[in-house]
């Protein structure tokens, strides 16, 4: 299974943010059969944020998680996965209780389990940098 497409858009609106994650699940014949003999899959999209130089990252909030449809056999389509949320912008601050205000580096980082065999896929979209006025888009 591969993790396409992969797109975060984070809308600052007054003290909240709101935030768009989509992308699409390309599923191979082998995981699509499987799944019309029972197995499941699930995608899980959270914000992340992660901290230059070090890139060390922080967990923020969960976008959206649920169970996916997996096409049939014969059917190759990729499966688009959308969601939406709003969030206060203070819970997307990656380091709270700094003396002076810095940029939040924000990302998505998308994963998609499955019973029964160990399939477990991760995916990260583009970074969003929210700063106190204005978002940066990388």
């Amino acid at each position: 299974m591969q993790i396409i497409n992969r797109k975060l858009t984070l809308d600052p609106d007054g003290a909240n943010v709101n935030v768009l994650v989509e992308y699409d699940l390309k599923f191979n014949r082998f995981e699509r059969n499987l799944a019309g003999l029972g197995m499941t899959f699930t995608d899980h999209a959270q914000l992340i944020g992660v901290d230059a130089p070090e890139r060390t990252a922080k967990e923020l909030q969960v976008v959206g998680a649920g169970p996916v449809q997996v096409p049939p056999p014969n059917d190759a389509q990729p499966v688009h996965r959308t969601y939406t949320a709003n969030f206060s912008r203070t819970s997307l601050d990656e380091d709270p209780g700094t003396i002076v205000e810095d940029d939040d580096e924000i990302l998505c980082r998308i994963q998609v389990f499955s019973s029964g065999i160990p399939t477990n896929r991760t995916a990260f979209t583009n970074e969003f940098i929210l700063t106190e006025q204005l978002v940066v888009h990388q």
